[in-house]
């Protein structure tokens, strides 16, 4: 009697073993397929962050493109006005040397007159010139910022990524161990 009710209770104690182990295996199952299903959407999102960081390169490229252009530009304008300057004072100097009165008189003032409108004309530029330059180097540092942040995100994710790829092992190897304690008991 006392040995069929020590197998009885070895038997009891045996199912309630591989009753826990299998309820283990299906937490396990469970959590891994929990990881697995953010460690795609932790990708989709890493796809995502690499598209739009590539995009925000492209754009930065383009604008520091269009920066140097515009900053090429105004040095040329400034130039051509200090040209002009220089050209408008000797003008200048030789209308009053000769006095306005003469034909040649009338030529200088007239050329002075030209000169002074070329100037203004170029001054606009340079300003205009000017502008597109901020215009482009604030883009660049907008751009330069998004693009850190992205970056930035790009990085998280992966951690994140690398986070579940241990997390789906660990599970991977508790399933294990609980299913070759399962096939031992």
């Amino acid at each position: 009697g006392r040995v069929e009710v020590a197998v009885i209770e070895e038997n009891k104690s045996l199912r309630k073993r591989v009753y826990e182990m299998e309820s283990t295996i299906a937490q396990v199952n469970t959590q891994l397929e929990e990881a697995r299903e953010a460690q795609k959407a932790s990708l989709q999102l890493a796809r995502q962050a690499e598209g739009e960081a590539a995009v925000a390169r492209a754009e930065l490229a383009r604008v520091e493109e269009l920066a140097d252009g515009s900053k090429a530009l105004a040095k040329g304008h400034k130039n051509t006005v200090t040209e002009l300057e220089y050209a408008l004072k000797d003008a200048r100097e030789e209308l009053e040397k000769r006095g306005g009165g003469d034909k040649d008189g009338a030529a200088l003032r007239t050329k002075v007159a030209d000169l002074e409108k070329e100037l203004a004309a170029k001054a606009a530029e340079v300003t205009a010139s000017q502008y597109n330059e901020g215009v482009h180097k604030s883009a660049k540092e907008r751009l330069e910022r998004l693009l850190a942040e992205a970056d930035g995100s790009l990085k998280m994710l992966r951690d994140e990524n690398q986070s579940l790829n241990t997390t789906v092992k660990r599970l991977e190897r508790e399933k294990e161990a609980a299913r070759q304690a399962l096939e031992q008991s």
